[in-house]
C-alpha cells in the first residue's frame, strides 16, 4: 500500500473518532460569573460542573453577595435573592437541567384541551330551475361539524314554484316541493364541495281542485364559496343540482296525465346567497 493511501486512512480513522466523540451529550453544566464559597461543591453534588466541557454551551449564572445571603441571576436577567449556596445550587438546576423539570411542569399544566370541532350553520335563500321549465322560490337551512377537512351534516329545504312558467303555467298549477338530505362537504378553506342524499317531496295544486303528491330518493351536488364578514359570520353563494329517481305518485299515472299534473321534477339546478356563521 503507499504511502499516500495509508495516509489518507489514518485521516479518515481520525475523523471518525473525532466525529464519535463529538455525538457525545454535553453534561450538565453552568459558567459562573462571581464567586462563592462552597457553590461549586453544591453544584458538583448535583451532576452540574463548571466550568462546562470544551465545546459545550451553558447558561451563565451571575453570582453577588448580599446581606445574609447570595443573588443570583441567569445571564443579563434580574437577580434572585437566597439564602445560602444549596439554594443558589438549586436555583441554577431549574436553569440547566430541563431534564428534570420540564415533567414537572407537563404536569402541573395537566393535559392538553380536546381539539376543537368547528360547527357550521348556514340559513340562505334559493332559486330553481327544472327540467320541465318552473321556475321555483325557497329558502334553506343547513349544518355541519368539521372533522378535519370533512364537514358531515344536514340540510333542510322548502321550494315554492308560483306556476309562472313551463308547464306549471300550462297546467295552471303550483307545486310545493320538502327536501331533507344527509350531508357531506370536503373543505378547501373558504369553498366548499359536497354531496347530499335523502328524500323530496312535491305537492301539485290546480285550479280545479285536482291535487298530487310525489316523492322519491334524491341526490345532490352542491359547490360553495363564502366570503367573510367578521371573525365568524360570511356571505356564502352556491350552486347545486340535483336529480330524483324513481318518483312515487299519490295518484295512478293515468289519472294524473288526464288532469295534466306536472308532479316532481326530475332534475333541478338550484342557486343561492345565504348567511354562514361558525364556531368556534
Amino acid at each position: 500500500m503507499s504511502r499516500f493511501a495509508i495516509a489518507i486512512a489514518i485521516a479518515i480513522a481520525i475523523a471518525a473518532g473525532w466525529s464519535g466523540a463529538r455525538a457525545e451529550p454535553c453534561p450538565a453544566a453552568v459558567t459562573l460569573r462571581g464567586e462563592a464559597p462552597g457553590l461549586v461543591d453544591a453544584l458538583s453534588r448535583r451532576g452540574i460542573r463548571t466550568p462546562p466541557a470544551p465545546g459545550c454551551a451553558a447558561p451563565v449564572a451571575r453570582i453577588t453577595a448580599a446581606d445574609g445571603g447570595l443573588r443570583v441571576a441567569q445571564g443579563e436577567g434580574a437577580p434572585a435573592a437566597v439564602p445560602d449556596v444549596e439554594t443558589a445550587a438549586l436555583l441554577i438546576e431549574t436553569w440547566v437541567r430541563a431534564d428534570l423539570i420540564d415533567p414537572l411542569l407537563a404536569a402541573r399544566r395537566g393535559p392538553p384541551p380536546p381539539t376543537a370541532r368547528p360547527i357550521t350553520l348556514d340559513v340562505a335563500l334559493d332559486g330553481a330551475w327544472t327540467d320541465d321549465r318552473g321556475s321555483w322560490l325557497g329558502a334553506r337551512v343547513e349544518g355541519c361539524i368539521a372533522l378535519s377537512w370533512i364537514c358531515p351534516g344536514v340540510r333542510l329545504r322548502g321550494l315554492y314554484d308560483p306556476g309562472w312558467s313551463g308547464e306549471s303555467a300550462t297546467s295552471r298549477v303550483w307545486r310545493v316541493g320538502i327536501g331533507a338530505l344527509a350531508t357531506a362537504d370536503v373543505l378547501f378553506g373558504d369553498s366548499r364541495a359536497g354531496l347530499g342524499v335523502g328524500v323530496d317531496v312535491v305537492r301539485t295544486d290546480g285550479l280545479q281542485g285536482a291535487d298530487d303528491i310525489t316523492g322519491a330518493p334524491l341526490f345532490e351536488l352542491k359547490v360553495g364559496h363564502a366570503f367573510p364578514l367578521a371573525a365568524r359570520w360570511a356571505v356564502e353563494v352556491s350552486v347545486a343540482g340535483d336529480l330524483a329517481l324513481w318518483p312515487r305518485r299519490a295518484r295512478g299515472a293515468a289519472d294524473l296525465e288526464a288532469e295534466g299534473l306536472p308532479g316532481l321534477p326530475r332534475f333541478m339546478v338550484l342557486g343561492g346567497l345565504g348567511v354562514r356563521w361558525r364556531a368556534p
